[in-house]
Formats: structure tokens, C-alpha cells, sequence
């Protein structure tokens, strides 16, 4: 799930409010934004890129340890069911291995789901109130 935002000043002036509010941490730059939410276990980051049409298409990944970190133990979990489904000849080890991936997969586009969301909800209650204050 992806959202756009049009790039105003008005969108970059409130992405520092959501910084200095507290709410989250990280940068806002004219071309990109990235933002750790602070009340969770931040796992997740939301970054924004802007495109060719002057939007920031919003997008969440891991943050960058943990996505090294994913990475590694995937390659290694595939490497090391089908040798030793080579060395056993029991395809059980492999299959049982890509059923737990597809689970942890749903999983993890799952929360980045509720992590957009969240982003979301505290942007435009953002906007709302600043509008209601004008």
C-alpha cells in the first residue's frame, strides 16, 4: 500500500511538525523524508521519494540493520535446506522452510500496512488541526 503526498511547503512544514512534535524521528529534505515512529518498536521506517510528478510517494521497509540482518538469514536459511535436503534427499526441511518464509513475508507486509496507516492518521490529524487553529 502506498501513499502520495503532494510536495507544498505546507507538506514539508507539517513533516517537521511531526518530528518536532515527538511523534517521529528522522529527516525531512525537499526530495525525501525518512521517519522512525517513536512509540513503537521501531522496526520500521516510513520514507518518502519524491517522483516526476511532484509527489512523495510514501513507502515503509525495514529499518537498515534489520534489513541487512533479513537478508542474511534468508540466504542462509535457502542455502542451508537445500543442501542438506541434497545430503538427506528429504524435501521435507525445504518445503517446511518456505511455508515459515511466506508466513514471516505476510507478517512483515502486515505491519508495514499498519506502519502506513499510522503515518497516515498522524499526518492528516496534523493538517485538520492546523487547519482548525487558521
Amino acid at each position: 500500500m502506498n501513499i502520495t503526498l503532494t510536495k507544498t511547503d505546507y507538506t514539508i512544514s507539517t513533516l517537521h511538525k511531526l518530528i518536532s512534535l515527538d511523534e517521529y524521528n528522522g529527516f525531512v529534505k525537499m526530495r525525501e523524508f525518512e521517519l522512525v515512529r517513536q512509540k513503537s518498536y521501531k522496526f520500521y521506517r516510513v520514507k518518502g521519494k519524491l517522483n516526476g510528478k511532484n509527489e512523495f510517494v510514501v513507502q515503509t521497509d525495514f529499518i537498515k540493520p534489520l534489513k541487512i540482518l533479513v537478508k542474511t538469514i534468508n540466504v542462509l536459511g535457502i542455502l542451508t535446506s537445500l543442501i542438506l535436503a541434497f545430503i538427506i534427499s528429504n524435501w521435507t526441511l525445504v518445503i517446511l522452510y518456505f511455508v515459515l518464509r511466506l508466513f514471516l513475508e505476510l507478517y512483515t507486509r502486515y505491519h508495514e500496512e499498519k506502519e502506513i496507516r499510522c503515518f497516515s492518521e498522524a499526518y492528516h490529524s496534523l493538517i485538520r488541526e492546523i487547519q482548525h487553529n487558521y
